[in-house]
């Protein structure tokens, strides 16, 4: 991988921002204050552009060079008081320069932000009211197919809710637990249609048999999903929905995580199942098997739902992929990725501190493919900000009162949505540009010094994040950044779209810039290496080189490279008279699972004594591709699959990682210094006969 030079050697050109000094003698009017303020994004359309000004000469008012008022000079015994400027002045959404000018000099210059993206506040005076107002607006005609009724005081049974309203497209309505309060009454009465179903989340403990009575005298089926706890109801639930082989599954004992997945959910027709955070629940797991899921997206940290879980599904064939964030605001914030482009475009937002308000915006911002972001204590996280900025234009929606999600949350979200006030180029690579390998380098340079602490590169590929390292550069006002695309390895490789969006802070406060564009990459080939017909892949998604060596068995198949973008080298003879490329050292991340290299059947596994001395895991998986032939697994922990079981190549964990062995071996000289441990894999023909072995 090349280098990046860590000097930007052009400045990007920008229009004036910060505040002219007034020359000493030049004027007698004086600046007090300016209306947007520099740096305020403010809704396009009309827009009331004003400063305070002091002293008796004339001021002018300009907005991108035009008058748009003028004040004439006073001369009076009140020559020294302050006076405003203004006007109103329709401003189409991009960057404005607002001046004021007196004596044919300049006073003061600053740029705002008109924006297309409007604030939303969706409040009413409990979170009854607001489902109530918000399946008014969901359903304007009435005659819902049904409705999804949750309790009003206890998020326990309903953080599965949201998505089931919304993947069956219901209103999701409240409800005390022993009367139907009488604003969802009437919205019942007004918005379902007769002979619906009306989905009931939790026992009788949960919602009385009262209000199943009520319900049923408005000429509504109650169809009730109540289990003996959250996990059992969350699966009942999810038994409900049309048939997906997708499921997101979250903590049962934090709920912030499972109400931000739903629009993710909703998006794909999954259901949210419940976990426990180091064992899956049996009826989850049931409704998993039921459902006959093949991927689980996980929500949340390990602090929540360990790797346990993780480990727990792929035995159960099940492949599980990992969103998360270091606290609940940071998790909403990577699910964003998994519903920015869905077509409804702008952001949802909600307080993680309000569970019944925040189930309530999961179904609105599914029902507008939004991500639901978490504002944590009435403050705005920079991953949360950095979602924001990637999603599609639109408007910023708040749920709740302004105590929970204060005005100032919304503001700070249409800013990052918005192009900010100081200017960003984006260096390289170019918009449009083709890269031709899995590693991308990214320059960047804002109009002044940057704060890269908290500057921030997102890249998305198919609305799935991949992997950005941050690079110092010597430069204050510039960035680098590295974006890792090997995890995006497909069979076959082939082009892909690459959307980069990069949020930097500028030092001192003075605001955000914002830069977004896409380029087309190549995507690697997971295979690294074929013999006989059989293909293997690569066994991580992390692989630092690969060492070709002899192996001890006379049936080892020659292995040839395919030249995948990964770094191999040919070690040199062991003597022992087979081929050169009879195995393969896979250097890969000590962090990462190992996958299957092929797709076929574990026909032996277990432990053995390696140079009859040390405990080592292996692994023999019989190839679809070639039955009959072995592909052989050395050096990992934690194996994860046992005899019998089907793998499928690249997907399937078979060990929780590689194994660093307590010896140096010979591809560590390669290895330039990480010290990574590897894999063995082999590809034996078992019918050549192997000469003997140790004996231990």
């Amino acid at each position: 991988m090349r280098r990046l030079v860590p000097v930007f050697v052009m400045a990007c050109v920008v229009m004036a921002v910060a505040p002219m000094p007034v020359p000493a003698s030049t004027t007698s009017v004086v600046v007090e204050d300016v209306w947007p303020r520099a740096g305020e994004v403010v809704d396009a359309g009309p827009v009331r552009v004003a400063a305070r000004v002091e002293g008796g000469g004339a001021a002018e008012l300009r907005v991108d060079g035009q008058v748009v008022a003028e004040s004439a000079p006073d001369t009076g015994a009140e020559a020294e008081t302050q006076r405003v400027v203004a006007a109103s002045v329709p401003l189409a959404a991009g960057d404005h320069i607002g001046e004021v000018r007196a004596d044919g000099k300049l006073i003061r210059a600053w740029r705002f932000t008109a924006s297309d993206h409007r604030l939303v506040r969706r409040v009413a005076d409990s979170p009854t009211g607001l489902a109530v107002a918000l399946a008014r607006n969901q359903v304007p005609g009435g005659e819902a197919a049904g409705a999804v009724l949750v309790r009003d005081d206890d998020a326990a049974d309903a953080v599965s809710g949201g998505a089931l309203a919304a993947g069956l497209d219901l209103p999701l309505l409240l409800t005390a637990s022993d009367s139907l309060p009488v604003a969802t009454r009437e919205a019942l009465a007004d918005l379902v249609a007769p002979g619906s179903e009306v989905h009931v989340l939790g026992g009788e403990a949960a919602i009385g048999p009262g209000v199943a009575e009520e319900v049923a005298a408005l000429g509504l089926e109650v169809r009730r999903h109540g289990g003996v706890d959250r996990y059992d109801t969350a699966a009942k639930v999810a038994a409900a929905l049309p048939p997906s082989t997708t499921a997101y599954v979250a903590s049962g004992t934090s709920f912030a995580d499972a109400l931000a997945a739903s629009p993710a959910a909703a998006r794909v027709g999954a259901p949210v199942l419940l976990t426990a955070a180091d064992r899956l629940p049996a009826a989850s797991a049931a409704a998993l098997a039921d459902r006959g899921t093949r991927e689980v997206v996980v929500v949340g940290g390990t602090a929540v739902i360990s790797d346990d879980v993780i480990g727990e599904l792929g035995e159960r064939g099940i492949s599980a992929r990992r969103v998360a964030g270091p606290d609940r605001a940071a998790t909403s914030a990577a699910l964003a990725a998994e519903v920015t482009g869905a077509g409804g475009g702008g952001v949802a937002v909600a307080s993680s501190g309000d569970p019944l308000a925040t189930l309530v915006a999961a179904r609105d911002a599914a029902s507008a493919s939004r991500p639901l972001l978490l504002s944590d204590h009435g403050r705005l996280s920079d991953a949360v900000r950095l979602a924001a900025s990637a999603t599609a234009p639109g408007d910023v929606v708040l749920y709740g009162a302004s105590d929970a999600v204060p005005e100032a949350v919304g503001r700070d979200l249409r800013a990052a949505i918005t192009s900010g006030p100081a200017g960003l180029c984006h260096r390289s690579p170019a918009l449009g540009a083709s890269l031709p390998d899995g590693r991308v380098e990214v320059l960047l340079a804002a109009s002044g010094e940057v704060d890269a602490a908290r500057s921030v590169v997102t890249a998305l590929v198919d609305d799935r994040q991949v992997p950005v390292g941050m690079v110092a550069t010597d430069d204050p006002a510039g960035l680098a950044a590295t974006v890792d695309l090997t995890s995006l390895r497909t069979a076959g490789g082939g082009a892909a779209e690459l959307r980069l969006v990069a949020l930097v802070a500028l030092a001192d406060g003075a605001g955000w810039a914002r830069a977004d564009w896409t380029i087309t990459v190549a995507v690697p080939d997971p295979v690294f290496a074929t013999t006989g017909g059989v293909d293997l892949h690569l066994p991580s998604t992390d692989v630092a080189l690969i060492g070709f060596h002899q192996s001890n068995h006379d049936g080892a198949q020659g292995l040839v490279t395919s030249g995948n973008g990964t770094e191999m080298v040919v070690m040199p003879d062991r003597g022992r008279d087979t081929h050169p490329t009879g195995a393969a050292d896979v250097v890969a991340n000590p962090n990462l699972p190992i996958t299957a290299p092929v797709t076929g059947t574990v026909i032996r596994a277990g432990t053995y004594r390696l140079y009859c001395d040390h405990t080592d895991h292996y692994l023999v998986i019989e190839p679809e591709q070639r039955p009959g032939w072995e592909v052989k697994l050395l050096h990992f922990t934690g194996l994860s699959v046992g005899v019998g079981d089907r793998v499928e190549a690249g997907q399937t964990q078979v060990g929780t990682g590689p194994r660093a062995l307590p010896f140096r071996s010979q591809v560590d000289a390669y290895d330039e210094g990480r010290g990574w441990p590897h894999v063995h894999i082999e590809v034996v023909d078992p019918t050549v006969p192997d000469r003997p072995g140790p004996g231990c």
